[in-house]
């Protein structure tokens, strides 16, 4: 797929992934790094429907990723198939993010997403990889960050407390470490509710001192 500002997405083909010949001007939407791929697995709390999309369509309209579900069927050897939205254009992730691209994981059958974090003023960086999983009921695409992320955590934590009473504007800081420890932290929370009739604010600050 290759998408121009005529508001067409071109067709290409190649057998070697070298020489690549036009095939021709699709019904998709124009855009920048398109992608065009299966529906993604069916979310576990939702049920299949018999006029769910057959695919899912990702590009980049010049401001944010977007994506839109839809059938697209296939045409004879070397013709162009036809795409019939079953949605409208929904943004997948803000306007930091863009370039958006997906891989099927064959070993645990599933679709991947990553995407590129633009920072000012000319820095990046890669978003954490994503699964994609398809929600029946909202006809929507949801994103999770993939499992092996959890492997990351360090066990144990670097800080605990627990039993803890907060006074009012009371802080209570969770230790001093290197520049180097934590620089990207996970952090829980848990709290008693307030008493009827009464009313409590807490908060947490991280990536700071104690001051």
């Amino acid at each position: 797929l290759c998408g121009d500002h005529a508001g067409q997405a071109y067709i290409l083909a190649s057998t070697d992934f070298m020489d690549w010949k036009l095939v021709g001007s699709s019904s998709l939407p124009s855009g920048e790094c398109p992608s065009l791929f299966p529906l993604p697995t069916v979310h576990a709390h939702t049920l299949k429907t018999h006029d769910q999309p057959s695919h899912v369509y990702m590009y980049g309209n010049g401001v944010s990723v977007v994506v839109q579900l839809g059938i697209w069927r296939d045409v004879r050897p070397g013709g162009v198939g036809d795409w019939s939205a079953r949605s409208h254009t929904m943004t997948v992730d803000t306007p930091l993010v863009y370039g958006s691209k997906d891989f099927w994981d064959p070993a645990k059958q599933r679709r991947v997403v990553w995407g590129w974090v633009m920072l000012p003023p000319d820095d990046g960086a890669m978003t954490l990889p994503r699964e994609v999983t398809y929600h029946a009921t909202l006809n929507q695409l949801m994103f999770y960050p993939i499992a092996e992320l959890a492997q990351l955590r360090t066990l144990p934590p670097l800080a605990e407390i627990k039993d803890t009473t907060l006074h009012a504007g009371e802080i209570k800081s969770l230790g001093d470490w290197p520049v180097n420890i934590g620089s990207v932290a996970e952090a829980t929370a848990v709290f008693a509710i307030p008493e009827p009739g009464s009313s409590a604010r807490c908060g947490m600050r991280v990536m700071t001192g104690k001051d």
